[in-house]
């Protein structure tokens, strides 16, 4: 698949006639010449934003053009203000189909509005193509149909992947993300490797992405695979541990604790020894439903029974009263214990802290003395000369007599050491934070039963001390509280219970994702795709070689296989470079890529657009090889465009036995078109005085019939609005405008036989004389504007 450039077309319109170029490409090399601040990255620009793509430039939706397009231009030293202006591009595919491309910059027609030409209206602008219009640069304009970015796509040949963002969400993988490697502009591609890069979509990893789609690399689909499922791991993770959250707040509510439930997914479910909320009554944990059955058990009771009478049970409440004193009393005393067991194992647990801590920073000084000895520092430390690193006193470090032989253990052993002491330690850590949870929690159970037991106090109390012909507040009471603990605990039941079933979807689900990861290749890299990073690798090192690279050896250069940008010694190599060496690299980088699509399948288009490639006074015999290097493009049917500054004489010297296309300007690119002297001031009047078009005034006509004599008896003003209407025309349907006047005159006829057709024997078609005009179009291109115009009008009078 292959995109070329065949034409590009810039119009301003000024008060005092029309500016513009028109500059017409070919295959093979291009060389875009013109001076400083001349015009010629404008015409860089200009392509990139005909096409939408200034995404790749910034995220901001401002048009990335200069002034002359926009607001003031400089025409022999005067300055004119822009009062519209347009970018026409004209492109072809591998199929030799064709695409113009037509973006305003400043006028009526809205900057996110491309119209299209179905062939080579620039080129071959006689004929008639079917036209549609498009969006861009808007939400969906890379993916839906009447967006411009998925007719572009679907005219390359591409089909954009959807990648993974930020978010977790997936988008296309944009245009601008690719694009960059094929246009590289003055101002800052240069600075680096993909320095054009646009993040402002939030795609992870774009970089590489661009690069795999682009080199068209099988680990692409591996890689999204990959990360896909590394997604999917990580939101089940998540849900398993928003079940294990939330059954731990329903066990909490309960003043219970949650056993046998992992934190993480796992494989293994249901487990052997199954899940369940245990709850710390009488002295002892039981399971929650061993809880809920015996209140159950007892409320059945109590249910069975009237509630007796406070002098039937006058007796047994005595007995009860004793009873409830002394569990209080034996309760407050293990409340007491376990208050004290708590505060002893927090202060162990800020001990084993305080251990991991000195762990972690003799792990941190060994390795930094292991780091030391490995760069060569020949220094001892201190206390192995017999010093105190702090007082630096004399010391002896050992209790033994200097007699006995000893081997101490190298760094390498006490790193070891140290980091076995670490994993004990923290195991030890959490170990004791599970311990004070758990007593915590039975401290919890202890204060709710002894504030129940104190409530039992009271009210049996009350019923000693009561009328003994009411019923038993006791007894009231006791079956409020043990319809409120079955209600409470059979809640906490079912819901952890469905929990408990959500969980055996998630363990299933787990399984299926750790089965298809395993069975990702370990390289996500294929045989194919490494043979193409070693084709890239040869021709890189190749070119930075027939570049002159002196920073470093060219042969030391790899292309990495995680990042597939040039490396040396394993680092990025733009930071081991010198400011010329890093243009070059960058040259044979981008180039790289260009020349593997001779010999290998990718997704390369065979186009190259450089903006000033000699950045930094890169030396002319690298211009040279690099131009040399270039001009190979056009016998694979791929094309390059070298915009530079270079000096007409020093230029041809450099492309001196290359082939290429030249392409020269003298003075300002954008300059007036060789018809204004004739027609500026006929249509700038014009065009001051009316905005409307062709087809509005038609449609305005036929519309309101009513107005067929006032137009009748004014043939003059009809035609007027037709010529100031056609300037309109010309910008908004690019309709070229050549030196004898043919679209004005062209107009003119149209309309008129138009409105002859929609009004045949009526007062217009008596006025205009059609065989007159069908003789005056045969005869349009020897004819100038006003002769045509003055012809018609005075057909009309006579």
């Amino acid at each position: 698949m292959t995109m070329t450039l065949t034409h590009l077309c810039l119009r301003v319109v000024t008060p005092k006639g029309l500016c513009g170029v028109d500059i017409p490409f070919t295959e093979g090399l291009v060389i875009l010449r013109a001076d400083n601040s001349s015009g010629k990255s404008t015409c860089v620009q200009a392509i990139i934003y005909a096409m939408g793509l200034e995404g790749m430039l910034s995220a901001s939706h401002e048009i990335p053009l200069p002034h002359v397009m926009t607001e003031l231009i400089e025409i022999d030293g005067e300055e004119l203000p822009v009062l519209e202006s347009e970018v026409l591009l004209e492109i072809r595919n591998h199929k030799n189909e064709y695409l113009t491309i037509m973006r305003t910059v400043k006028g009526e027609r809205d900057k996110h509005l491309i119209t299209v030409w179905e062939g080579p209206a620039l080129s071959v602008p006689n004929s008639s193509y079917e036209k549609q219009d498009y969006f861009v640069r808007e939400r969906g304009s890379a993916t839906r149909p009447l967006g411009f970015h998925t007719r572009l796509e679907k005219f390359i040949g591409w089909e954009l992947p959807e990648v993974l963002r930020y978010d977790g969400k997936t988008s296309p993988l944009y245009l601008e993300c690719i694009f960059h490697l094929l246009i590289v502009e003055q101002k800052r591609g240069w600075s680096g490797f993909q320095t054009n890069l646009p993040t402002q979509y939030r795609i992870r990893e774009v970089d590489k992405r661009a690069i795999e789609f682009l080199l068209g690399f099988d680990t692409y689909n591996n890689v999204i695979e990959r990360q896909e499922l590394l997604d999917r791991i990580a939101k089940t993770k998540n849900a398993w541990k928003s079940i294990y959250t939330q059954s731990t707040a329903i066990a909490e509510v309960n003043n219970g604790i949650v056993q046998n439930l992992p934190e993480e997914p796992t494989s293994i479910w249901p487990p052997t020894v199954s899940p369940r909320i245990m709850i710390y009554r009488e002295t002892k944990w039981i399971s929650i439903e061993h809880s809920l059955s015996k209140d159950r058990g007892l409320l059945s009771d109590l249910e069975d029974n009237e509630i007796p009478l406070i002098t039937a049970a006058l007796e047994q409440s005595r007995e009860e009263l004793k009873k409830y004193e002394t569990e209080l009393f034996e309760r407050q005393l293990g409340a007491s214990r376990l208050l004290e067991d708590i505060e002893v194992e927090k202060f162990n647990l800020t001990g084993t802290k305080n251990r991991l801590f000195a762990l972690d920073e003799d792990l941190r000084h060994n390795k930094d003395v292991k780091r030391l000895r490995e760069l060569g520092s020949v220094m001892k430390l201190n206390v192995l000369q017999g010093s105190c690193p702090t007082c630096h006193q004399q010391i002896n470090d050992s209790l033994l007599s200097n007699d006995i032989g000893t081997t101490p253990m190298t760094i390498d052993e006490n790193i070891g050491f140290l980091e076995e002491q670490k994993k004990a330690v923290n195991v030890m850590l959490t170990n004791s934070e599970k311990v004070i949870i758990a007593k915590e929690k039975r401290l919890a159970v202890v204060r709710d039963e002894l504030d129940e037991l104190r409530t039992k106090i009271r009210n049996t109390r009350r019923d000693l001390v009561s009328d003994e012909r009411i019923p038993s507040i006791a007894a009231i009471n006791e079956r409020i509280r043990l319809t409120s603990s079955v209600e409470k605990q059979s809640k906490a039941v079912s819901a952890f219970n469905e929990l408990m079933d959500s969980l055996n979807d998630l363990s299933t689900e787990w399984i299926d994702l750790q089965t298809r990861f395993k069975e990702l290749p370990s390289d996500l890299l294929s045989i194919q795709d490494l043979s193409k990073l070693n084709s890239i690798q040869t021709l890189f090192i190749e070119q930075t070689r027939d570049y002159g690279l002196t920073s470093i050896n060219p042969g030391s250069l790899r292309i990495s296989q995680d990042s597939y940008k040039p490396t040396h010694d394993g680092f990025d190599l733009q930071f081991d470079l010198s400011a010329s060496d890093l243009v070059r690299a960058i040259w044979a980088f981008l180039v790289a890529f260009l020349e593997i699509t001779r010999t290998t399948h990718t997704n390369h288009l065979g186009l190259l657009i450089l903006d000033e490639p000699r950045q930094q006074s890169a030396a002319r015999t690298s211009v040279k090889m690099l131009l040399k290097r270039l001009s190979e493009t056009k016998d694979y049917a791929q094309q390059v465009i070298f915009a530079t500054s270079e000096e007409p004489d020093s230029l041809k010297h450099l492309l001196q036995d290359v082939p290429h296309t030249y392409i020269n300007f003298e003075g300002k690119i954008l300059s007036f078109l060789d018809y204004h002297i004739e027609e500026a001031d006929f249509i700038a009047e014009i065009e001051n005085e009316y905005y409307v078009t062709i087809e509005d005034s038609i449609n305005s006509l036929i519309d309101d019939v009513t107005q067929i004599n006032v137009w009748t008896n004014d043939l003059n003003e009809v035609l007027g609005a037709t010529v100031e209407s056609l300037s309109n025309f010309r910008l908004q349907n690019s309709l070229q405008i050549d030196r004898e006047g043919y679209f004005l005159a062209e107009i003119i006829v149209t309309t008129s036989l138009e409105l002859s057709d929609y009004f045949a024997g009526d007062t217009i078609y008596e006025s205009v004389d059609v065989d007159f005009l069908v003789q005056c179009n045969g005869k349009i291109e020897k004819s100038s504007i006003k002769e045509m115009t003055v012809s018609i009008v005075k057909q009309h009078d006579e």
